[in-house]
């Protein structure tokens, strides 16, 4: 134990980290405050990551507040389009109208039997009531199970009969009405023709309609032909293209530059070529071992020669080729 705290004495010694010595920060400089505090053995704040998670906390809390808010607007009022936002329903309103007029024909339609009810029920006291026969004419009347189907079925068609039909369907203009469930029996019945046989056999028996031709006698002298203003027109257009397409710059070409003529240019490809066979000629002619230094210097410069020669073909062997204005 006392040499490990010995030898982590001379290690922090050395390293500047308990007692600070000048040589040891000459020979191991610290850089930078993070360096000091890992050398004495703190552990830096990493800022950068502090930062991401702090950024990250804010966007999921951001996140829960507009999903919240979205909530509580959902919840609040449904969603509407701006046009329709002060509309009412039209089908609320008539659903409601015909509830309200459903419940008005009931309300009546029971009044006027309680009212006959009472009419028909005999007088007396109320225990004559209770011991009153359940047969006959005066007898009391209760409700049975199943007769309220019944009561509003008679009811409709009451309504139905009192209805008066629309001056339409007086005029006898109406659309004709739908065949029932039972009417379905009574439609013509199905045919059992292959229509598609029938049209093949139609189309293969059909005859071409031709044209009339126009009567002989009746055709001008330049009957057929293009008109002379027509071909004047167009030989007009033809010329003006042709123009505007000759001074036209060409898209391809740089700046300051324009396009050689072709005719220059495959004269120049043509006093390439035979500057290149004279060249290889004087090739060919030299001795296969040169020795002497003008010698030397004349296969050089031939050889050079043959390169720069190759190259310029290549160029001049375009079909565009651009020089300097």
């Amino acid at each position: 134990e006392i040499v490990a705290s010995m030898a982590s004495y001379q290690h922090q010694r050395h390293y500047g980290g308990g007692g600070k010595s000048s040589i040891g920060d000459i020979i191991a400089p610290a850089h930078g405050i993070r360096e000091q505090q890992a050398r004495r053995g703190i552990q830096p704040r990493d800022h950068a990551r502090e930062n991401r998670l702090a950024l990250r906390e804010q966007q999921m809390r951001n996140r829960e507040r507009r999903h919240e808010e979205s909530e509580i607007v959902h919840r609040q009022q449904p969603f509407k389009m701006q046009q329709f936002r002060n509309v009412q329903s039209k089908l609320k309103s008539d659903t409601e109208s015909r509830v309200e007029k459903s419940k008005l024909r009931l309300d009546t339609e029971r009044l006027k039997e309680n009212q006959t009810r009472s009419g028909n029920s005999p007088r007396g006291s109320p225990a004559d009531k209770r011991n009153s026969p359940t047969d006959g004419s005066n007898s009391r009347q209760f409700l049975k199970k199943g007769t309220l189907a019944q009561r509003q079925a008679e009811a409709r068609a009451a309504n139905a009969a009192k209805a008066e039909p629309s001056p339409r369907k007086k005029a006898g203009n109406g659309k004709a009405a739908v065949p029932s469930r039972a009417d379905v029996g009574r439609l013509a019945p199905r045919q059992s023709k292959n229509f598609v046989s029938g049209n093949r056999n139609e189309a293969a028996s059909m005859k071409v309609v031709r044209k009339a031709e126009v009567d002989p006698t009746q055709r001008h002298e330049n009957y057929g032909n293009v008109p002379a203003y027509l071909q004047d027109r167009k030989a007009q257009w033809a010329e003006d293209e042709a123009r505007r397409k000759a001074e036209a710059r060409d898209p391809d070409c740089p700046a300051g530059m324009t396009l050689m003529p072709e005719e220059e240019r495959l004269d120049t490809l043509r006093i390439l070529n035979e500057s290149e066979k004279e060249t290889q000629a004087l090739l060919f002619k030299m001795p296969m071992r040169v020795t002497t230094p003008s010698m030397v210097q004349k296969k050089n410069a031939l050889e050079a020669k043959l390169k720069e020669i190759e190259a310029a073909k290549k160029i001049f062997s375009r079909q565009k080729v651009y020089v300097t204005e």
